[in-house]
C-alpha cells in the first residue's frame, strides 16, 4: 500500500528557483526604474526652461508702450536680443508683422546638459 506524506517544509530546490525568479524580476523593475530616472531630469530641465522664457515674455508683453515702441533701449527694439538667467541663455528675436503695426518675438531658450 502506498502512504501519502504531508510536507511539513520546503526543500532547497523551492528556495533556489524562487530566489532565480525573485532576482529576474527585481533586475527588471530596477532596470527600468534606472533608464526612467534621466529622462525625468531632463524633463524638468525642459520644464525650467519653458517658464523661463514665458516670464521674459510676460515681461515683453508689460513693457509695451507706445511712447518707447520705437526706442533702441525699449526691450521690444526691432532686431536681436539675449539675457541670461541663471544657467538658462535666452536669445529673442523681435520683427515687424508687415502691414499691420504689430510686433512679432521669436525666442530660443538654451540651458546646459
Amino acid at each position: 500500500m502506498l502512504r501519502i506524506r504531508k510536507k511539513n517544509g520546503v526543500s532547497i530546490v523551492e528556495v533556489v528557483v524562487t530566489a532565480i525568479i525573485f532576482s529576474i524580476a527585481a533586475f527588471g523593475v530596477f532596470s527600468t526604474i534606472a533608464v526612467l530616472r534621466p529622462q525625468g531630469q531632463d524633463s524638468m530641465k525642459k520644464l525650467q526652461a519653458l517658464y523661463t522664457g514665458k516670464s521674459i515674455l510676460d515681461e515683453l508683453i508689460m513693457a509695451v508702450d507706445a511712447h518707447t515702441w520705437g526706442s533702441g533701449l525699449s526691450n521690444l527694439a526691432l532686431g536681436h536680443h539675449s539675457r541670461v538667467i541663471g544657467n538658462y541663455t535666452i536669445n529673442y528675436y523681435v520683427a515687424d508683422v508687415t502691414g499691420q503695426g504689430l510686433r512679432q518675438v521669436y525666442m530660443n531658450v538654451s540651458y546646459p546638459d
